[in-house]
């Protein structure tokens, strides 16, 4: 158990660690005002809109955030279409356990054979951390919702 913990803090502090100047960061930017662009969504939710009971900016910020969201979009496809961007969400969420998963063995042997997998890792799971946690789990969610 205490080799698993090191091995886990081991890839965890590889992938937080800063490899990069300036130029790196303007990926990183652009994701965190995505994330605050979804996080403010929330007060503009379809469901309490009209508990603001507001006109103008309101307005115009609802219909905004709304056409951001992929909860609009979900209910206007197809059974087919929502099924394949279920199996692709799946699929991209397996791929990233297995990248761990060899990250991780690749660790506790403390030998890489190559390193473009840990450069995935790295750049796959903040983009799905920031960018798209809320759709990933919007998706899932919907499937309890109908």
């Amino acid at each position: 158990m205490k080799e698993v913990k090191s091995t886990v803090f081991v890839v965890l502090f590889v992938l937080l660690k800063e490899e990069g100047g300036d130029d790196d960061m303007t990926g990183e930017y652009i994701a965190r005002v995505v994330d605050y662009a979804q996080i403010s969504y929330f007060p503009f939710n379809p469901k309490i809109y009209y508990v603001w009971k507001g006109s103008g900016f309101l307005t115009v910020a609802y219909y905004i955030f709304n056409a951001l969201q992929i909860q609009t979009y979900l209910p206007m496809v197809s059974y087919l279409s929502f099924i394949l961007w279920l199996y692709c969400l799946m699929g991209i969420i397996l791929l990233i356990i297995l990248d761990i998963l060899y990250v991780g063995y690749s660790f506790s042997r403390k030998k890489f054979t190559f390193m473009w997998p840990l450069q995935i890792l790295r750049s796959v799971a903040s983009f799905v951390v920031t960018v798209l946690y809320l759709d990933f789990v919007e998706t899932l969610l919907y499937i309890a919702w109908c």
